[in-house]
C-alpha cells in the first residue's frame, strides 16, 4: 500500500513483516511488539532498531540473525523480536513510505529472509446489473453479516450500501 507510515517488525525465524500502522508509537504498543522493556539501537539516516532489553536472560532466547547484521554489532547478538522505525529528536515515528519500500528491498536481499508485505485492501465492493429487478446491486459482507443496496446508478447503490455500514457498526 503506497503512501502509508508503518514498521517492519523482524522476527528470529528469519521473517520480516510491514505493519501499517497510524498508532502513535507509545511505550505500551513498543513493548507489546518486542515483549519486554525497550532498547533502541540507533542505524545510519534516522533509522532505530528497537528490541527487547532484557531479551538475552529470559529463558529461551533465540538469536535474530537479521537484526544481528542490520545492527552490525561486532561481538553481541540480536534476540527475539524486533522492529524498525525512525527517529526525530527525542520521538520514534513509523517509517515513510519511501523508508518502508527501501527496507524492505533491503531486506528482501537477506537469503533466507522471508518478507510479508500486506496487500491492498479490496474495494468496498463492486456494483453489477441485476437484471432482476434492472437495479444496480452491490454487496458485501462485514463483521459476519451480509449487506446489500440497490440503486438506479451504481453510485447510488454504493452510497446506500455506505450508509448501512455506518448504521450496522453504530449499532442501529
Amino acid at each position: 500500500m503506497k503512501g502509508k507510515n508503518g514498521i517492519i517488525i523482524i522476527r528470529p525465524n528469519d521473517e520480516a513483516e510491514v505493519v501499517y500502522t497510524s498508532v502513535d508509537m507509545t511505550l505500551e504498543f513498543m513493548q507489546s511488539i518486542v515483549g519486554g522493556y525497550i532498547e533502541v539501537l540507533r542505524l545510519k539516516r534516522g533509522l532505530v532498531l528497537v528490541m527487547d532489553e532484557d531479551g538475552k536472560l529470559k529463558a529461551n532466547p533465540r538469536i535474530n540473525r537479521i537484526a544481528t547484521e542490520l545492527a552490525r554489532l561486532p561481538y553481541d547478538v540480536v534476540v527475539g523480536t524486533t522492529f524498525l522505525c525512525r527517529e526525530e529528536g527525542e520521538q520514534l515515528l513509523p517509517l515513510t513510505p519511501e523508508q518502508l519500500e527501501g527496507m524492505t528491498e533491503l531486506l528482501k536481499a537477506y537469503r533466507p529472509c522471508k518478507v510479508t508485505v500486506p496487500k491492498p485492501p479490496r474495494s468496498l465492493a463492486t456494483p453489477r446489473w441485476d437484471f432482476r429487478c434492472r437495479r444496480w446491486r452491490v454487496q458485501t459482507c462485514r463483521n459476519g453479516k451480509h449487506v446489500n443496496a440497490t440503486g438506479r446508478t451504481a453510485q447510488e447503490a454504493r452510497e446506500k450500501l455506505e450508509r448501512k455500514l455506518e448504521l450496522l457498526e453504530a449499532g442501529v
